[in-house]
């Protein structure tokens, strides 16, 4: 049986994580996001800036039978871009890729971490163990993402 899994990211992986972030948006936030705050999400996803965040981020992805399925990656206490294919979703996949960066953070000497949560995902990560910090508007004034943290215990 072929297992997922979770490793550093290589330049190789680009293609294959734009399509993961671009498939997982269009699943996930189409509903509750304006078209236009959709496209400034994908916008963040170009080959040039995920090979820059590859280079400036601790940058994992999640692969089953040679194929990228997730990605997630921290820098100092901070975790983002988590994103899963759409049939991965419901898995645990999610909850190891946290869990990845979570060690990542612990691992360069931070007793906390922070995300920014989409309102697709904030009741994962209360799940999780992540508390609110504060909301987070786009240009409208729309609360559109939620400052999260949690403290790891000693």
């Amino acid at each position: 049986m072929n297992e997922i899994t979770i490793r550093k990211v290589e330049v190789k992986d680009i293609l294959g994580i734009i399509r993961v972030i671009n498939e997982s948006v269009m699943a996930t936030h189409t509903r509750l996001y304006p078209p236009k705050d959709i496209q400034e999400t994908l916008d963040n996803y170009t080959e040039e800036k995920v090979e820059r965040y590859i280079k400036e981020y601790d940058y994992f992805v999640a692969e089953f039978n040679n194929e990228i399925v997730g990605c997630v990656l921290a820098k100092e206490s901070k975790m983002r871009s988590l994103y899963v294919l759409p049939s991965f979703m419901g898995k645990s996949l999610g909850k190891r890729l946290v869990e990845k960066a979570e060690e990542c953070v612990k691992a360069n000497g931070y007793n906390e971490i922070f995300l920014w949560s989409s309102l697709v995902s904030h009741d994962f990560y209360i799940h999780m163990g992540y508390e609110d910090v504060k909301g987070i508007e786009n240009m409208e004034g729309l609360i559109l993402h939620i400052e999260m943290r949690k403290i790891f215990k000693p």
